[in-house]
């Protein structure tokens, strides 16, 4: 009866005392300061190798503590603190060394747990120092005051705990002006095994029209269309082209007139380093290239044998899926021979691939 008698008297001497002295080390006007702010950035470059040399100088020319650095072959990983006052810096980095497909900012406020730990802390101090008078004031048997003396170490401890909290938290926040960014520099034509290309299997069809810009009587026609096989292998969009060009309203009489173009090419397209890097699924802006040639047949049936051939190309991906490519592009047709200047002209294509 009397344990029970003096664990009750511990009690409300507790939450008495407690209720009476809300002395804490930090007051209300202090919680701003204690937060801490992450960054995560992930950024895919065309150019890794130079990207990792210029973030790394970055690192150097800003004294960021690092705290986790990962390089491999096809990406690079580094966690550091850096003032919060140069994460426009960061920012402008990211946009220069590539496409940003992650660029998030979080803060989170400690203040009001460091506070409400201050508080538990002092509530059980106050509470030993009561336990303790009691120990001293009163007449107990040796039982009492083992459970009295149990009670302060169990308190004791418990303050430990909260403390290390605190000193935990504490060390966190305390240069409250740092910022942790987690920066992740990505080969942005890399695969799971870590190859360099990433090959697809997107057959597909392409329809086009060739303006000639001087055509001439006996050698070529005004305007051509065309029709042909589009077989891309990588992501990166290199493909194949096999196909026709046909003259339109062909003048039969005129019997030395180019009358079909058969042309094979290798092509390959560029995603501009500002214009979302191929990753939306609309409007998706490049520039590239296509090489190769073609047979001229007359219509006297007399080839003039195979041609080289230079396509110099923009264009914009109408719609882009996993499965499904939609494109279309302007070109400037080329010719590399004596028919360059009877020949060459504006090319307007149009295609469709799809996965196989």
């Amino acid at each position: 009866m009397k344990n029970i008698c003096l664990l009750i008297f511990i009690f409300l001497s507790f939450n008495t005392r407690a209720q009476n002295d809300e002395t804490i080390l930090f007051g209300e006007s202090d919680i701003d300061k204690f937060q801490t702010a992450t960054k995560t950035i992930e950024v895919y470059t065309s150019s890794f190798a130079e990207g990792s040399l210029r973030l790394d100088q970055f690192l150097k020319n800003y004294h960021v503590v690092i705290n986790k650095s990962n390089k491999t072959e096809v990406a690079y990983e580094v966690i550091f603190k850096i003032d919060l006052k140069y994460l426009q810096a960061v920012d402008s980095l990211a946009s220069k060394l590539g496409y940003a497909t992650q660029n998030s900012y979080n803060t989170q406020n400690m203040g009001s747990e460091i506070i409400n730990l201050q508080q538990k802390i002092k509530r059980m101090e106050i509470n030993n120092k009561s336990v303790d008078e009691e120990l001293r004031s009163s007449v107990l048997n040796e039982s009492e005051k083992s459970t009295l003396r149990n009670h302060i170490r169990n308190n004791n401890s418990i303050i430990s705990d909260l403390k290390f909290r605190m000193d935990e938290i504490n060390n966190n926040t305390k240069a409250y002006h740092l910022c942790e960014v987690n920066f992740k520099l990505h080969d942005e034509i890399t695969t799971p095994e870590n190859s360099r290309i990433s090959f697809v299997n997107m057959p597909g069809f392409e329809y086009n029209y060739l303006f000639i810009e001087n055509p001439k009587v006996g050698l070529s026609a005004s305007l051509y269309q065309g029709i042909g096989v589009k077989y891309m292998f990588t992501r990166g969009k290199s493909y194949f082209n096999l196909g026709v060009y046909k003259a339109v309203n062909n003048n039969k009489t005129d019997s030395t007139l180019i009358r079909d173009m058969f042309n094979i090419q290798f092509g390959q397209d560029f995603y501009p380093k500002h214009f979302g890097r191929g990753k939306r699924k609309f409007l998706n802006l490049y520039t590239g290239y296509q090489a190769g040639g073609f047979i001229a047949t007359r219509n006297n049936d007399i080839s003039n044998g195979f041609t080289p051939l230079v396509n110099l190309i923009i264009g914009v991906e109408l719609f882009k899926s996993k499965h499904i490519l939609i494109d279309n592009k302007a070109s400037y047709f080329l010719p590399l021979s004596d028919l360059n200047r009877n020949l060459r002209g504006i090319n307007y294509g149009v295609s469709l691939n799809f996965v196989f």
